[in-house]
């Protein structure tokens, strides 16, 4: 069996083909996304604008179901203005366990988003970008991110779409009790 034919038969009992991932630009920080944890990429003239307690900035209501999008600064922290230069946003398909989507205070089928200002597909395989484990250093509690690339010369980091799902949840109760502290 040649090799193009014997991955081919591992991606097809997968489901996906793992070395696709979403690039993704969020001002000076870059972020790869497994592919098949991204449900759909859209553009921000799709997203209906709002901004809620949960710390949402928009709601998108194509696919079939309302779904929720947040605006991420470079240090991946929650912010509620959106930079003009934004032009895109994805959603991540909800984690795998429903009890962490539950702690949440989310449907278990609820996808969240994130503005970004670019977003494409890249093959690992074919770029030739081979992951790295975050160094002990750079592990921070409830980050994201699990691994580190370099990509066009710049430091990128990789976020499993579970993980990243779960770390928007965190983010916005952290922004509920931080207003209501200020209430």
């Amino acid at each position: 069996m040649s090799r193009a034919t014997s991955f081919d038969a591992y991606s097809s009992a997968l489901g996906y083909n793992p070395n696709l991932y979403v690039f993704v630009v969020l001002d000076g920080t870059h972020l790869f996304i497994p592919q098949k944890d991204v449900e759909t990429v859209e553009i921000i003239a799709d997203l209906h604008p709002i901004r809620t307690e949960q710390g949402f900035i928009g709601r998108f209501g194509g696919h079939g179901q309302e779904s929720y999008v947040f605006c991420l600064a470079e240090d991946l922290s929650l912010i509620t203005d959106v930079p003009e230069d934004r032009e895109y946003f994805f959603l991540l398909k909800p984690p795998a366990d429903v009890q962490a989507a539950i702690q949440a205070g989310t449907a278990d089928n609820t996808l969240l988003g994130v503005v970004c200002n670019e977003v494409e597909t890249i093959n690992f395989q074919k770029e030739n970008l081979y992951p790295q484990p975050l160094p002990d250093i750079m592990k921070l509690p409830q980050s994201p991110i699990s691994q580190l690339v370099i990509y066009h010369d710049k430091l990128t980091y990789i976020c499993p779409g579970d993980t990243l799902w779960q770390y928007l949840t965190l983010q916005s109760a952290q922004f509920i009790a931080e207003n209501e502290i200020k209430r």
